[in-house]
């Protein structure tokens, strides 16, 4: 195989869903063994993944679908007035070789999840399946509303009705390949709904599953180019995986490092998110966590900023740009988009563990850990759960409080053998020892 399971991952579990922030929590912790002030750099820098290599400049690309060489559909309807469709409509249905009724239809149900009007997209997936049974389209629309549903959260409160939608679109999609027509579709999807089991298992730390299901996707991928090589949603799939298996081969030696491909990686996300047909969203979300990888904060914040302004109720784009706004130390703005997360859904959770950051940042200690303690409350994966106890910890020892702070940092390490917790016991059995802090 010459591709990382981290990279197949991103690059076949991203293409339908608008995610991808289960592996950008995964933040890098680092320690020091200075003062106090220093553990607030740490915990500061420690909110986003900063990222681990240099900033490349993305070069021009030869080799993508050249949208001038052919004359096709989409240019002969160009010509056309009173067209009841947008131009991407048609170029997806010449590529798929679909109907555009049938490319509008898909592509309103992805708009609504975006706009995170769920119920609308449900009915809207409900009467699709309908119109065009045995298509897929149905259930993938509602396994992906659950995923996003869970996704907001981190969680998995939605598993069971995820499995049967998941369970009914695979079949559907196994059996329309026995019949011919449609391929290319039904490649396309079994490429996102193979893809997104990948991602599931990766959040379960199921990790070999995970491989399994991203090696399944790269063969309906490689399938799908096949019958629509100009599909211009597949060089996705390409530039995620040219980005991130550099990143990840630059960073450990498991595999070789090979040819820098970041910067192609990066452009080919681009030319997506301009000319892609069903994931443009998602592609924009790509390129911010890209962005934060590249330590690119304004471009990332840039990013989310217009997925912000396309979809300023997408939960899942807001818990990002808050988490932005605090790297940036612009604490009001990311006060103000935890707001209107609560305002769309008052029961999120994870919103709470941002607030209380935002309170830390400007000196609202008593404020911050309660807001901690509320969500230590949840019900919370383990990463999750240690690094608030974490949080907790610097909470109250910036208060003085040692003999708490230490016993949070305590229940951290229990809970994952959280390094920076075990570094944080450390030091404070060193400032007590030479009689720096007393407790």
């Amino acid at each position: 195989m010459r591709t990382s399971s981290f990279a197949i991952i991103l690059a076949t579990s991203l293409f339908l869903l608008p995610a991808g922030q289960a592996f950008a929590e995964k933040v890098k912790r680092s320690s020091s063994s200075d003062g106090e002030d220093n553990n607030e750099d740490e915990q500061r820098t420690g909110d986003i993944n900063e990222g681990t290599m240099l900033r490349n400049q993305a070069p021009r690309l030869e080799d993508l679908p050249d949208e001038s060489a052919t004359m096709g559909l989409r240019e002969m309807l160009q010509e056309e007035h009173n067209r009841p469709y947008d131009n991407v409509v048609y170029r997806g249905a010449e590529v798929l070789q679909l109907t555009p009724e049938f490319v509008h239809g898909a592509r309103q149900g992805l708009e609504l999840i975006y706009l995170r009007n769920y119920p609308g997209a449900l009915e809207h997936f409900g009467t699709m399946e309908k119109e065009y049974p045995g298509t897929g389209l149905g259930p993938v629309g509602r396994g992906l509303i659950y995923q996003a549903l869970m996704l907001e959260n981190f969680d998995f409160d939605y598993e069971p009705q995820y499995e049967v939608a998941w369970s009914q679109a695979k079949s559907e999609l196994t059996e329309a390949l026995e019949v011919p027509g449609n391929d290319a579709w039904e490649n396309f999807l079994l490429v996102g709904v193979v893809g997104v089991e990948a991602i599931h298992s990766t959040r379960r730390y199921n990790y070999v599953g995970a491989l399994t299901k991203a090696i399944e996707a790269m063969r309906y991928l490689e399938r799908c180019k096949e019958l629509a090589p100009d599909f211009p949603d597949l060089v996705l799939a390409d530039g995620i995986n040219n980005y991130w298996r550099s990143v990840v081969a630059l960073n450990t030696k498991l595999i070789p490092d090979g040819e820098d491909k970041r910067a192609e990686g990066i452009n080919q996300m681009k030319y997506v998110e301009t000319h892609g047909v069903f994931v443009g969203a998602p592609t924009t979300l790509a390129l911010t966590f890209t962005y934060l990888e590249e330590r690119d904060i304004k471009r990332a914040l840039g990013s989310a900023s217009r997925a912000h302004q396309m979809y300023p109720d997408n939960i899942i784009n807001n818990l990002v740009l808050a988490r932005i706004y605090i790297y940036m130390r612009r604490f009001k703005q990311s006060e103000g988009i935890c707001a209107q997360i609560l305002e769309d859904d008052p029961e999120n959770e994870r919103v709470q563990y941002y607030l209380g950051l935002v309170y830390s940042r400007t000196k609202r200690m008593d404020e911050a850990i309660a807001q901690m303690e509320k969500y230590l409350g949840y019900e919370l994966i383990d990463e999750y759960r240690a690094t608030t106890l974490y949080r907790l910890g610097g909470f109250h020892y910036r208060k003085g409080r040692y003999v708490q702070a230490e016993d949070f940092y305590i229940k951290a390490v229990k809970v994952n053998k959280h390094k920076g917790a075990k570094k944080r016991l450390e030091r404070m059995k060193r400032l007590k020892k030479e009689g720096r802090i007393s407790y």
